[in-house]
């Protein structure tokens, strides 16, 4: 139901410590200032992309026992830019926490310096993602060279938002919130912990696990960690029809100004919107 234009856009976290984070963000990740905020929220990205919004909470703590996010995933174009991206990562003594080759795409696991998930990806080219024997995608789990990959590092580019993953309480609810109301296609089921799901026959947009068990509560409002994350849809119209599907289910949101802000059943918010 969801255009295939569909995009994702800035991510915004709750965080303890400002300075720290900024200094991660623009020294281990490349990031670039956009601007700062009267209240003192700093807005980084690509040169002419903002990713992240980083919002201070000196109050805000982990809640490790509550939905969430699990990791935000940046994409890289190409092998070669992800490569230089592990390249300038591991200069400043940082260790990554996991990498793997999901047959659709490499991708790099680590996390900033509060504890929130990040991947680090380029994509295969479509042709050649794995399918099982009825034809439907089949991510996979095997081992990257890293050497191999940082011998094969070209020059630094900066990424896009590719997806997202989060910690929800049921699986069942989230399908229906995520598939039923907003429109994305079931890519792929692993096991009964975890779903993926997309359009346009993407791999996955998104990510939703009960890894953090099931019936998590939500997290509150001194969190550190996700406070929204954004769905880019290309018109005003594909906006309204998501809206007109959560009128029909009885489910709250509010719209204004094209802006659709909703939270899923687990707690975790985002914000829907008109392609810039």
């Amino acid at each position: 139901m969801l255009a295939p234009q569909t995009t994702l856009g800035p991510i915004a976290l709750r965080v303890h410590n400002i300075d720290r984070m900024y200094a991660f963000y623009t020294q281990a990740l490349q990031f670039r200032l956009h601007d700062k905020l009267d209240n003192g929220t700093v807005v980084m990205g690509a040169d002419d992309e903002v990713l992240l919004y980083l919002i201070p909470d000196a109050e805000a703590k982990p809640e490790p026992r509550a939905a969430g996010l699990y990791h935000i995933a940046y994409r890289y174009p190409s092998r070669a830019a992800l490569g230089a991206a592990l390249k300038q990562f591991l200069s400043f003594g940082l260790k990554l926490e996991g990498a793997s080759d999901h047959g659709v795409s490499e991708a790099l696991y680590l996390s900033d310096v509060e504890g929130n998930g990040i991947e680090l990806y380029h994509d295969r080219p479509r042709d050649a993602w794995p399918k099982d024997t009825n034809g439907k995608l089949a991510m996979v789990t095997d081992h990257i060279d890293l050497q191999a990959l940082l011998r094969d590092a070209g020059d630094a580019e900066l990424p896009v938002i590719g997806h997202v993953h989060l910690h929800v309480a049921k699986l069942g609810q989230s399908r229906r919130f995520y598939v039923d109301l907003i429109g994305f296609d079931l890519m792929q089921e692993f096991g009964l912990s975890a779903e993926f799901v997309s359009t346009n026959g993407y791999h996955h947009h998104l990510g939703y696990n009960i890894w953090r068990g099931a019936n998590v509560p939500a997290p509150t409002l001194h969190a550190t960690g996700l406070v929204w994350w954004t769905l880019r849809l290309p018109t005003s119209a594909d906006v309204d029809a998501v809206a007109e599907r959560f009128k029909a289910a009885n489910y709250p949101f509010t719209l204004e100004d094209t802006v659709l802000l909703v939270r899923d059943p687990a707690g975790n918010q985002m914000g829907i919107v008109v392609s810039p």
